[in-house]
């Protein structure tokens, strides 16, 4: 006995498209990162934001601050404006705070499906966030290859929170100022802190009183 396939008008299937892509939009909106496809970053000239994969890890215990930096990175990193603008991190310096804290559902607003018998841990940043518009954007037939603006925050505070589901999260808001912003310039290289594990270099500072103890020696 053959089965017969009911299938809905043309004009019906475009329409439950437009809302399926409308809700997509929506969606990337409200979420902390969008979904990355690999290449993207070659519509506007630059890297691929930075994905990952897997957020499972640490199951136990705060993430150590490499993967605090990595998790910020793929919280902030993004196609944004609705489909307009790449957003990427050019330097970033992550301190966290020595003790977790109990999650706080009235405050911790951008802790999104945060699982709230899950402890959270705040976060201190100071990063550079560029904006590339795309190539074919007057922006960049203007200038090509110098598309971007950025500008600096600093000791703006976050969270890193373990969602429901176990997926670990870092973010923070914050406000572009347009008045704050270095324009004309290129796209950033990829970072050190796109590579779980990897360490970031600790500030000037640091470094040279650490050359001071070797040189002492």
């Amino acid at each position: 006995m053959r089965r017969s396939i009911v299938r809905p008008p043309a004009s019906h299937a475009t329409g439950h498209a437009a809302v399926a892509l409308r809700l997509l939009i929506v969606a990337a909106a409200v979420l902390p990162i969008a979904p990355a496809i690999a290449g993207v970053g070659d519509d506007f000239g630059s890297r691929d934001p930075a994905v990952c994969p897997l957020r499972d890890a640490p199951a136990k215990g705060p993430p150590s601050a490499p993967q605090m930096v990595r998790y910020f990175a793929c919280d902030t990193e993004k196609v944004g404006d609705l489909g307009a603008t790449m957003y990427l991190l050019g330097e970033v310096r992550l301190k966290s705070a020595p003790r977790a804290r109990a999650y706080d559902g009235k405050t911790d607003v951008i802790a999104v499906n945060a699982d709230p018998g899950q402890p959270v841990y705040e976060i201190g940043v100071d990063f550079r966030i560029y904006q590339c518009r795309r190539k074919d954007s007057a922006e960049g037939l203007a200038s090509p290859g110098h598309a971007c603006r950025y500008q600096n925050f600093y000791g703006h505070t976050g969270l890193c929170w373990k969602a429901i589901g176990g997926n670990w999260h870092c973010a923070l808001p914050y406000r572009i100022d347009p008045a704050r912003t270095v324009h004309g310039v290129a796209p950033p290289r990829a970072g050190s802190y796109l590579a779980v594990g990897a360490s970031y270099p600790p500030p000037p500072a640091a470094a040279k009183k650490k050359a001071r103890k070797r040189h002492h020696r």
